[in-house]
């Protein structure tokens, strides 16, 4: 990956880790003010950015995996990241067609959809957006998602994803480099 692309690549995550932290932010107020809207948007933003970052890390569905090897490990993600999964992302995007799927398979036509609380079981189509404040995690059909494992990640690369972002997008001789290293 050629270095001007990969800085323009980790100014991008810079900037969706920001954005999730915000969200992360929105999340708390919601469930702090007991305000639904607040808070299944601030859900749906993390995860957005959270998917923006995992695009980036390694394309959508992966294709451009090992191309952007190098600014996975320039940022020290690995492939056990869980940034890499956007599942439930999918659930939130691809909602008409979730809601679709319910109605075509669903014998009682049971709806419920932003609820506190543990996930429900694997695959009851019924059972929407879940969210579980105590384990902070995240429930779509019985799928369960860790927020707080994809914070702490987010917060884990921060600092990394900081410094590389305000590196140059050039070679820096070594007798230069003390110039981009934190005090």
């Amino acid at each position: 990956m050629q270095l001007y692309l990969m800085r323009v690549f980790q100014r991008q995550v810079l900037l969706q880790c920001l954005f999730a932290i915000q969200a992360e932010q929105q999340i708390e107020d919601g469930f702090r003010k007991r305000d639904n809207t607040i808070l299944f948007c601030g859900v749906q933003n993390l995860l957005t950015a959270a998917a923006n970052i995992s695009k980036a890390l390694w394309g959508i569905r992966g294709k451009h995996t090992q191309a952007r090897k190098p600014l996975r490990d320039s940022l020290s993600v690995t492939e056990e990241s869980p940034l890499k999964d956007v599942t439930m992302r999918n659930h939130y995007e691809h909602f008409d067609e979730r809601l679709d799927r319910w109605w075509n398979k669903s014998l009682g036509h049971n709806f419920a959809d932003m609820c506190y609380g543990k996930p429900g079981p694997k695959g009851y189509l019924g059972l929407f957006r879940q969210y579980d404040h105590e384990s902070r995690t995240l429930g779509f059909w019985g799928d369960v998602f860790d927020v707080g494992a994809l914070i702490a990640e987010i917060n884990r690369i921060l600092p990394t994803v900081r410094k590389q972002a305000k590196m140059p997008h050039w070679e820096v001789p070594d007798d230069a480099k003390w110039m981009y290293e934190d005090d």
